[in-house]
């Protein structure tokens, strides 16, 4: 299995944390391209509250991923 939530290129709109940096961060195509191969469960690009601390707490632009070898 394969999980992974990371932040996505609009996150940059956000003040909440996360890389600064276009290049650091994912999207859902990108992640397809990157990970031939998986079967996807889940594949979703969303926006949600994150709450992990002082630096990286409120609203967040994520892309979420569950996938499996086949």
């Amino acid at each position: 299995m394969f999980v992974l939530e990371a932040y996505t290129p609009a996150q940059l709109t956000f003040d909440t944390g996360g890389p600064r940096s276009v290049e650091l961060l994912m999207t859902a195509a990108l992640l397809r391209e990157e990970l031939v191969g998986l079967d996807f469960e889940i594949m979703r690009e969303l926006e949600r509250d994150v709450i992990e601390g002082g630096g990286h707490t409120g609203r967040g632009a994520v892309v979420q991923v569950l996938a499996r070898r086949p």
